[in-house]
């Protein structure tokens, strides 16, 4: 070899450009174009943001300057004088090679696209290679600028700098337009349950959104398993509503509640719904030892359980108290009442499902009384020591 040199990256294509002056010998790497003399000294290099994939060295006339087009992986096309960016367009197509050829004295450009097809660019297109776009107009309007910055330090004073409450009238408009609702079904038939295991029900809830809507996508945030965790809703030409059914896959879950995202645009809204006890528990024998209790002292009128708990306490000897077994586990857990009082004692050897079973008595209750005051008394010392 006469020469080499260490370009410091990959190289993807290398080109001879041909100009009046003397060759030069262009490489694309993955990062950055080098252009290097044919005795191996670089005239100069230019860095890519992206990843080169395909490169075109032309000449525009009698220059001595050159002209080279370069595709990148985000499907930008840059067109470079020597290392100057002159202007860039961005393609709906990734070109993974570039030519220029000649139709009827007309320059086109040929650029083979990663979807296995061939385009092909002519005059009058966009990108064009026969002229460099006329810059615009980089007069400012300072009086204008000043104006919409202190509008803007007024709005940070009003919101505290949070940006709470600044939304355009766009993302109004379509915050308007996606009123999604969630309709929280009755349980399943067991045996049309999706789960592996047989005994264990499903639970279908259902959201429902406007008509003329596009690209609508929906994710789920939930303890329970589910047939898939997002849905992509291409058109909603009518009210469209989509089931989601969750069920126990291996072990119940520790959060009471799930939780659906639906993304519209710049536009999200956040569905909630609360598990039903019939999902996750079955009525038992009630056992009354336990590692830990919890104790609920309400201030105002007394409800029995089959009134707080109907999906689950459906049984007349359920009003006073109750024993749920955690489904596909061994875990038990009780409610107790005591005759007319207001106070209720949920107590298990599990601090997960304790923690479960008394946000949906609280939620029963609060339901029942809004303005209800609840008392919850825990020893925080019998918790510790299980932790530990």
């Amino acid at each position: 070899f006469d020469w080499s040199v260490a370009v410091g990256d990959v190289v993807v294509d290398i080109q001879i450009a041909q100009n009046d002056t003397q060759p030069t010998i262009m490489a694309l790497c993955r990062k950055h174009l080098v252009a290097l003399t044919s005795g191996g000294v670089i005239r100069f290099s230019f860095d890519l943001q992206c990843i080169g994939l395909a490169l075109k060295c032309y000449a525009q006339g009698p220059t001595s300057y050159i002209m080279s087009v370069v595709s990148t992986n985000t499907g930008a096309v840059l067109v470079l004088k020597e290392n100057i960016l002159m202007w860039t367009s961005h393609t709906p197509i990734t070109a993974q090679y570039f030519d220029l050829c000649d139709a009827r004295e007309a320059n086109c450009m040929l650029a083979l696209a990663d979807s296995k097809r061939m385009v092909i660019g002519y005059l009058g297109t966009e990108p064009s290679l026969y002229r460099i776009p006329i810059a615009p107009n980089r007069s400012v309007d300072y009086a204008a600028k000043k104006a919409q910055m202190a509008e803007y330090e007024e709005q940070i004073r009003m919101f505290g700098g949070s940006g709470a409450g600044l939304e355009s009238d766009t993302a109004k408009a379509v915050r308007k337009e996606l009123t999604a609702s969630l309709d929280a079904g009755e349980m399943d038939n067991p045996t049309r349950a999706v789960s592996k295991h047989s005994d264990v029900p499903s639970w279908t809830v259902r959201v429902t959104l406007p008509a003329d809507l596009r690209d609508v996508q929906i994710n789920i945030n939930a303890d329970l398993a589910t047939p898939m965790k997002s849905y992509m809703i291409n058109n909603t030409k009518d009210s469209t509503s989509i089931p989601l059914t969750f069920f126990i896959e291996d072990q119940p879950p520790i959060d009471p509640h799930v939780t659906v995202a639906v993304h519209y645009e710049s536009t999200q809204v956040l569905l909630e719904a609360s598990l039903p006890l019939s999902l996750v528990s079955q009525p038992c024998s009630v056992a009354r030892q336990a590692k830990h209790k919890i104790t609920l002292d309400v201030d105002g009128p007394t409800h029995d359980l089959t009134e707080l708990l109907p999906d689950i306490a459906t049984s007349p000897s359920h009003a006073a108290q109750i024993g749920l077994q955690m489904l596909t586990t061994d875990t038990v857990v009780c409610i107790l009442t005591a005759g007319k009082s207001n106070r209720y004692r949920i107590q298990s050897d599990s601090l997960d499902y304790l923690y479960f079973v008394t946000v949906k008595l609280m939620e029963a209750l609060e339901e029942k009384n809004p303005d209800a005051r609840i008392n919850v008394n825990f020893a925080v010392s019998t918790a510790v020591q299980a932790a530990e």
